[in-house]
C-alpha cells in the first residue's frame, strides 16, 4: 500500500501553496486509506483502483476539515435538502444528528456520493451494510482527533465574501473555487469542465486561440452547470454557503444567465450603453 502523498491532498484545495495544516489533515488521510485499503479493498475493488482509494480518503478528511474550518460547504448541502425534503440527508435516518459536527450518517452519504460520482458503469446502492462499517470505522478516527483538529484558515478565505463586497469578480472567483476547486463537487461538476477540457484540446491542441477556447468553456460551465445533487448552479451555491442573513444572498440567488453575442451599440450615456 502506497502512501498518500501531499500533492494528492493539496488537489482538492482551492490554492496551489500549503496551508499550515495541510500536513495534519494528510496525516489522517493515510489512517483513513489504511482502514479503507486493508479492511475494505476487495469491497472497492469493483468500483475503484488505487488511485481512487487516496482520492476517497482525501475527499473524506476534506469533508472533516470543512466542518472543524467552518467552510460551510456541507452544513450548505444538509441545510439545502433539509429546506427542500424536510431531512437533513437522503435515504439515512437523521432522527439523531448533530448540526455543526461531523455525523456518521454523512461519512456514510459521502461514501455513496463518492462512489457513484467517480464512476458511471455501476449504480452503487445507498443502503449497503458494508458502508455503514466502512462510515463507522472511519468516524473512530475522526472522533479521535475533532477536539484538536486545526480550522484552516486559509480555506476558509475562498469560501467567504465581505458583506459589503462589490466586486463581481470577486463573487465569479469564489462560485469557481466551490464548483471547480472544493472537495464537495470534484467529482461532478470539476470532472465535467476537466471532460470538456480534453476535448477541445484534443480538437485545437495546435490552435493558436486554444488558451481563449479554455476560458470560454470555463465560463460557460460555471454560469450554466447544475450539480448532480440538488440541480442546483454555481451562484446558487454560493448563497448557500453564505446563508441568507448575508446582504449578497439574494444577489447570488438572483444571478441571471450570461448572455453571449455580437450587439450594435447605437450611443453611451455616462456608464451605459444602448
Amino acid at each position: 500500500m502506497k502512501r498518500i502523498y501531499i500533492k494528492d491532498w493539496t488537489e482538492l484545495k482551492p490554492y496551489d501553496s500549503h496551508s499550515i495544516t495541510d500536513n495534519y489533515y494528510l496525516k489522517i488521510c493515510n489512517e483513513v486509506k489504511k482502514v479503507l485499503f486493508l479492511e475494505y479493498g476487495e469491497v472497492l475493488a469493483y468500483y475503484l483502483n488505487e488511485n481512487d482509494i487516496d482520492l476517497m480518503s482525501c475527499f473524506l478528511v476534506s469533508y472533516f476539515e470543512d466542518i472543524i474550518s467552518e467552510t460551510n460547504i456541507f452544513t450548505a448541502f444538509t441545510n439545502k435538502h433539509q429546506n427542500l425534503y424536510g431531512k437533513k440527508l437522503p435515504f439515512y435516518n437523521t432522527t439523531e444528528y448533530f448540526e455543526d459536527e461531523i455525523n456518521i450518517q454523512d461519512v456514510q452519504f459521502l461514501i455513496w456520493y463518492f462512489l457513484n460520482t467517480i464512476q458511471d458503469e455501476q449504480f452503487v446502492n445507498p443502503n449497503k451494510e458494508v458502508f455503514y462499517k466502512m462510515a463507522n470505522d472511519i468516524m473512530l478516527i475522526l472522533e479521535d482527533e475533532y477536539e484538536y483538529a486545526p480550522e484552516n484558515i486559509v480555506l476558509k478565505k475562498y469560501y467567504t465574501l465581505p458583506k459589503n463586497e462589490t466586486d463581481f469578480y470577486k463573487g465569479r472567483e469564489m462560485v469557481d473555487a466551490v464548483l471547480f476547486r472544493s472537495y464537495f463537487f470534484h467529482t461532478d461538476t470539476y470532472a465535467t469542465l476537466l471532460e470538456r477540457e480534453e476535448e477541445i484540446i484534443e480538437r485545437t491542441e495546435n490552435d493558436k486561440n486554444l488558451l481563449s477556447y479554455l476560458r470560454d468553456n470555463r465560463d460557460a460551465v460555471l454560469l450554466s452547470a447544475h450539480t448532480k445533487l440538488l440541480s442546483l448552479k454555481g451562484n446558487e451555491w454560493v448563497a448557500e454557503i453564505i446563508g441568507d442573513k448575508h446582504s449578497l444572498y439574494k444577489d447570488f440567488k438572483n444571478m441571471s444567465p450570461k448572455i453571449k453575442g455580437y450587439f450594435f451599440t447605437k450611443g453611451k450615456i455616462k456608464t451605459l450603453f444602448f
